[in-house]
């Protein structure tokens, strides 16, 4: 009985640094699918791309929540907006150093907001989901999802 519990940490061990590394391959499969999506995808693809940039920006010229104002009415109501993404990225556009690369750098905030999700979720994973097979099943879903893909 002595050698059977010796042996099970050996095989936890070695799950846990298997797990580590397809969590390691996986994100770095998803920062550099991500990165290259928000380098060279054009402007102006998404439909909705325009007016949160013109949001971001009305955002980035007040320290607080702005209101409705004419600058912003072509933007839609911005009072009925999740304020607290449009205001971190308002300060991180005016803090922005590249303003000919604006729309640039906001992707790439995106990509690391993304990559936060991506740790978070593994995390998650680790404390709900007792199998191995099924936290790196959910961590293969949610890097390969083409919607959050684009979102990051």
């Amino acid at each position: 009985m002595a050698i059977d519990e010796m042996a099970a940490p050996e095989k936890d061990s070695d799950a846990c640094v298997w797990e580590q590394r397809a969590f390691y391959l996986l994100f770095l499969y998803f920062t550099v699918k991500a990165v290259y999506f928000a380098i060279n995808i054009h402007s102006q693809v998404f439909p909705d791309e325009a007016s949160w940039f013109g949001i971001i920006n009305v955002f980035s010229r007040s320290n607080l929540p702005p209101t409705d104002s004419p600058e912003s009415f072509p933007l839609g109501l911005i009072t009925h907006i999740p304020n607290l993404y449009f205001f971190l990225m308002g300060k991180i556009l005016s803090l922005n150093p590249l303003r000919s690369q604006d729309l640039v750098v906001m992707r790439l905030v995106n990509v690391a907001m993304g990559l936060t999700t991506v740790l978070f979720a593994w995390r998650l994973g680790r404390l709900l989901l007792p199998s191995v097979a099924g936290r790196l099943l959910f961590l293969v879903m949610l890097t390969n999802t083409l919607m959050f893909t684009f979102i990051t």
